[in-house]
């Protein structure tokens, strides 16, 4: 194909490089001898041959990870082969093109190691003796300069390209990638009109990952240019495209215009795939579009395409969002019939989640006991769930422990939040004593909670509780534990009592009148860390007494 001007305006023109040259057969090479003459063909064979070996060499210390050394190397394997005239074929060639084959066998292996910036300083360090070189030698550059983000090269790399021939799609598809980097719709149907004039055309495999590319990028309009241009590629719009430019708003948060463009589809007549259903039902999902979500599921189920977990999940959660919870559990019961979509854990955590917030806990526990029977082992992050359910409305304090007990035989592991649950519900049904137990040695123990989870914060989160429900005394009672646990022999229990946390105490104390109580407990505190054993024990012996106080009042 012939050469044609440069695409971009007020860009300076690249002239073509030379070709090959190729002397008649009857011409004699510089140095006198016939082109058949046998020390000709003996030396043109030795130089090919050590020209490749160089070009594998160079391959293999890409792949053995000496990309960086690709510099040196070149020089080293130019200085061997004498970078002088070579002959090839019988006919003498120019050294820059021996630096070309070697330049395209390094390239070749920095692309496929993924070694880009090493491929461009391995072109910096011989760039003035490569010449016009091949297309596939551009090419690679043109690719490890997007791919090094150094956009800056592009349209030298690929200025060379067009004064060689035609880009090949993936040129193209890498100029895509340099347009939408820097935003440049102008820059694109630059692009897309030289092609167009010399009527190179993409295929459709092309424009689709060029549209993928914008729409990574977040260059949304730029996707839409390559599927509404009419001579670029000879096919039309199809599913992959709309689902393409779909994913693409629905990444920069324009919901509505996936709804416009599944409009359009139907209007030209282009059948959604699956995946389009999927992003549709999503996109209903975060809008909060119950109605519009109703008809997609019923045109998707119409189509005759297969369901999958995917879309009834994506329904179940417009279902959920709109409060519509026997809906979502009658759509479950029908993945239960499946089967090609048997529920997972993602569709039960959701149902069981939508129990849990409305503190329906028969419920919460038998969609629960349903996803145990079906042979999914729940994670932490279900068990939480469960178990937060007691959180919402008041549970007596004998189910939440026998809720928590449940939970631990199904593989939750007591942590600092889940006590931290535990405690809420208990405060939730005003079972400040029993939360109080549980904070506690004996109390713990009896649940499975360890006590590396009962941190100091538990007891400052149980004295909010006991405040914010009038319970003045209780705050006391509280603060007096927590003392007795940090000063305990137990060590083991984890952290003990700090300043902070003590401050706090007192604190909460004083927003319910007991400040001067709790002053003094707080100046034990302050005592008892300067390291003094007595201080300790005084500490141990004042926390006691203000416990018994505290109980007795």
């Amino acid at each position: 194909p012939r050469a044609g001007p440069t695409p971009w305006p007020d860009a300076p023109a690249v002239a073509a490089g030379p070709g090959p040259r190729r002397p008649p057969a009857s011409a004699a090479a510089d140095d006198g001898k016939p082109a058949g003459d046998a020390a000709t063909v003996a030396d043109t064979a030795s130089t090919a041959a050590a020209a490749s070996a160089h070009a594998d060499a160079l391959a293999l210390a890409v792949r053995l990870g000496r990309a960086g050394e690709l510099p040196e190397l070149l020089e080293e394997a130019l200085a061997a082969l004498g970078g002088a005239d070579v002959h090839e074929g019988g006919r003498k060639i120019a050294s820059e093109r021996v630096v070309g084959r070697l330049m395209l066998s390094a390239l070749r292996a920095c692309a496929s190691s993924r070694r880009f910036k090493e491929a461009l300083a391995a072109f910096d360090s011989v760039a003035e003796r490569v010449g016009a070189a091949s297309s596939s030698v551009w090419s690679l550059l043109l690719y490890s300069a997007v791919e090094a983000d150094e956009f800056h090269r592009c349209k030298v790399f690929f200025d060379k390209i067009c004064s060689s021939g035609l880009p090949c799609g993936n040129d193209f598809l890498n100029m895509v990638r340099f347009h939408a980097h820097h935003r440049d719709l102008r820059g694109l149907r630059c692009t897309i009109g030289y092609l167009c004039e010399r009527s190179c055309k993409v295929d459709l495999l092309t424009r689709n990952r060029a549209m993928s590319a914008c729409c990574a990028m977040g260059a949304v309009d730029l996707a839409e240019e390559l599927l509404a241009h009419p001579g670029l590629c000879p096919h039309g719009p199809d599913a992959v495209a709309f689902n393409t430019l779909m994913k693409g708003y629905e990444r920069i948060g324009e919901f509505a215009q996936c709804l416009e463009l599944y409009e359009e589809m139907r209007q030209m007549g282009v059948a959604p795939s699956e995946i389009t259903y999927g992003i549709l039902l999503e996109t209903c999902s975060t809008m909060g579009e119950l109605d519009r979500a109703k008809r997609i599921f019923g045109d998707l189920t119409r189509s005759g395409m297969q369901l999958n977990v995917v879309h009834y999940t994506a329904y179940m959660k417009c279902l959920v969002s709109a409060g519509q919870i026997g809906a979502a559990g009658s759509l479950l019961e029908r993945m239960r019939q499946s089967r090609t979509a048997k529920p997972d854990l993602v569709a039960y955590s959701m149902l069981i989640k939508a129990h849990a917030d409305r503190g329906d806990m028969v419920d919460t526990l038998d969609v629960f006991d349903s996803m145990v029977r079906q042979g999914i082992v729940p994670d932490g992050v279900v068990l939480n769930i469960v178990l937060g359910g007691c959180c919402s409305r008041p549970v007596p304090p004998e189910q939440v422990l026998q809720i928590l007990r449940k939970l631990i035989a199904h593989g939750l592991r007591p942590s600092t939040v889940t006590s931290s649950i535990v405690i809420k519900a208990l405060a939730k049904a005003e079972a400040f004593d029993a939360a109080l137990a549980l904070l506690t040695d004996d109390g713990s123990a009896s649940v499975g909670l360890v006590p590396a989870a009962l941190e100091p914060r538990l007891f400052v989160q149980l004295a909010q509780a006991c405040a914010r429900a009038g319970h003045a005394q209780k705050v006391l009672e509280v603060y007096a534990g927590m003392i007795e646990v940090a000063t305990s022999d137990r060590r083991s229990r984890g952290p003990g009592v700090d300043e902070a946390n003590s401050a706090r105490m007192l604190q909460i104390c004083g927003s319910v009148g007991q400040a001067e109580l709790a002053r003094m407990l707080h100046s034990a505190v302050l005592e008892a860390l300067r390291g003094d054993p007595a201080a300790i024990r005084r500490l141990r012996q004042a926390a006691r007494g203000l416990a018994a106080t505290a109980a007795s009042d």
